[in-house]
């Protein structure tokens, strides 16, 4: 499955490229050598790859994009699905000492805030609420543009 391109280039691109706090597996409190900084403390003990937030536990919660979207009698099943992957996905990632709980706890906020905003931006908030003709209509230019002539 591929990954949502806007939540972990955001996720990646911000937080872990900088100097930040090290992967937990990679500190000393497990047995690495590079020393545990406490999240929000930048510190040049990592160089490459410093772990912040969890971009696979972001991937995962990312999956709040189409529950949001479902239908209104399934859409908090499918938000509760879609907290649960992610919150397992996060699990999974402190089980391997890839992450601590705050990168995954962090990871859900930021992908839940970018989720809420885009919803917002596209159903909620009257002044950028696209009605379902205007989304038809640049969905077919989309279409479109990109589709390939058929051979006949």
């Amino acid at each position: 499955m591929p990954r949502p391109i806007l939540d972990e280039l955001f996720a990646h691109e911000t937080f872990q490229i900088v100097e930040g706090p090290t992967e937990g597996a990679a500190t000393d409190l497990f047995g690495g050598e590079l020393p545990f900084v406490p999240a929000g403390q930048w510190s040049d003990a990592c160089v490459n790859n410093c772990s912040f937030v969890s971009g696979e536990a972001s991937s995962a919660y990312a999956m709040l994009a189409p529950a949001v979207a479902l239908p209104a009698p399934w859409r908090y099943y499918g938000i509760g699905a879609a907290l649960l992957y992610g919150t397992t996905i996060g699990v999974l990632r402190m089980a391997l000492g890839a992450h601590f709980l705050t990168d995954v706890l962090f990871a859900g906020i930021l992908t839940a805030f970018i989720v809420w905003f885009l919803h917002g931006l596209l159903y909620r908030w009257s002044r950028t609420r696209l009605s379902e003709q205007e989304i038809a209509k640049a969905m077919l230019a989309i279409r479109s543009k990109y589709a390939k002539p058929r051979a006949r």
